[in-house]
């Protein structure tokens, strides 16, 4: 079964409040989700505490989370890792409308932007 993929800017145990933490406990809860975010807000002392490592699924309470090195979700690094990836999930959820990979959330057969804010 393909997975729901949230991207955002940041997530725990990222401390910024908003989407970050609201999507976080959902994923922790339901299976079917999967989180895409950089390192906004994860500092070392967290990263060896929760044992993250980059380019990779990490598991954090149950939650599924593939942090990117860097801070900034419009690296080319992002547009290849989505280029090569988005055709493996369901849906794909921005939680940022004025991100600007959410040219990417477009449903090929509407006008409309799969984002949440």
């Amino acid at each position: 079964m393909k997975k729901q993929l949230f991207v955002t800017n940041d997530i725990f145990p990222a401390q910024v409040g908003g989407p970050s933490n609201s999507i976080y406990f959902l994923a922790k809860n339901q299976n079917e989700y999967q989180i895409y975010s950089t390192l906004n807000g994860v500092d070392k002392n967290m990263m060896e505490k929760y044992k993250i490592k980059t380019n990779s699924i990490n598991q954090i309470d149950g939650a599924q989370i593939i942090y990117q090195n860097t801070e900034k979700l419009t690296s080319i690094r992002h547009f290849i890792w989505f280029l090569n990836n988005i055709s493996h999930y369901k849906a794909v959820h921005f939680t940022s409308f004025f991100s600007p990979l959410t040219i990417y959330g477009r449903d090929r057969k509407s006008t409309r932007l799969n984002s949440s804010h």
